[in-house]
């Protein structure tokens, strides 16, 4: 074997290999447990309803239960107002997404400014795993195969 070919072959197993430690895992941010799933900051409730690449629910339970928790607060006097949110390609359900802090800092802001009336606001955050890898330029290359 030739010391160009050996080389070359060295070169693409680093690279593959950082590449392999990059990637998201395909899995909820948010699992199932009752204290995961609906969070409650002061004036709003936030829930999460996570996908997987194929589109498939990763919990349909974790979405009955959310959808039960809507329906407890539109059958009340008050009523609710829900906002959902859809996080873009390059992002995903993880504490520390840009989009996740944007949504949370404007249902804030409507809850701080009673923007809602009285009624109840919960917002749903619907999250996939569109970040593939971790601080990489090779997300560009993720839109194909979504």
């Amino acid at each position: 074997m030739t010391s160009t070919r050996l080389k070359t072959q060295l070169i693409l197993l680093i690279i593959l290999a950082f590449s392999l430690s990059a990637c998201t895992k395909n899995i909820s941010y948010h699992p199932s447990l009752a204290s995961s799933y609906i969070k409650e900051p002061a004036g709003y409730d936030l829930a999460f309803v996570e996908f997987t690449d194929k589109g498939n629910v990763f919990d349909r339970q974790q979405m009955s239960n959310i959808l039960k928790h809507i329906k407890s607060y539109a059958n009340s006097p008050k009523g609710v107002t829900v906002i959902t949110y859809i996080h873009g390609w390059k992002h995903n359900a993880s504490a520390n997404d840009q989009n996740l802090i944007s949504f949370k800092k404007m249902l804030d802001f409507a809850a701080r400014h009673n923007m809602t009336s009285g009624r109840k606001l919960m917002g749903i955050y619907i999250g996939w795993r569109g970040l593939f890898f971790k601080g990489s330029k090779l997300n560009n290359l993720t839109y194909w195969s979504r």
